[in-house]
């Protein structure tokens, strides 16, 4: 009796190690995108319908990650250049990808008081193509 639950316990201990292991093959392990230092040297078709809307936000900095999925999020600092308290919207900040694509991230909300800075994480969702850099409008 102690041996089949020896082996009904070997058999569970593996069953869950594979079924771990899918978990993450499914969402994949993310790496980071080397950052452009000279991001004005790009000069893209400027698409009118995709800007940021004006807001009280400025960008500090920024760092992008990727899976071999396509999966893009973008850890980005920003700086509530206001002396109130504002509350970021998706539609506030947009991404460049490499083909000259912009999109904004999906939906996020935040608030930051007057004058400080805070960083959070953007989900950009599957692209082909790795995201150059983010910017906001003020």
């Amino acid at each position: 009796m102690k041996g089949i639950a020896s082996v009904c316990l070997a058999i569970l201990c593996f069953a869950s190690s594979v079924a771990l292991a899918s978990d993450l093959d499914s969402t994949g392990v993310f790496s980071y995108d080397p950052v452009i230092a000279n991001r004005d040297k790009f000069k893209f078709y400027v698409d009118e319908d995709v800007e940021p809307a004006r807001s009280d936000f400025q960008v500090v900095s920024q760092i992008f990650l990727s899976n071999e999925k396509g999966a893009r999020i973008a850890v980005v600092s920003l700086r509530n250049i206001a002396s109130g308290t504002r509350t970021l919207s998706n539609r506030e900040i947009v991404a460049i990808l490499a083909n000259g694509e912009k999109i904004f991230p999906s939906a996020t909300h935040f608030e930051l008081l007057g004058g400080d800075e805070k960083s959070t994480v953007l989900d950009f969702g599957h692209q082909l193509v790795p995201i150059l850099y983010v910017y906001t409008r003020n």
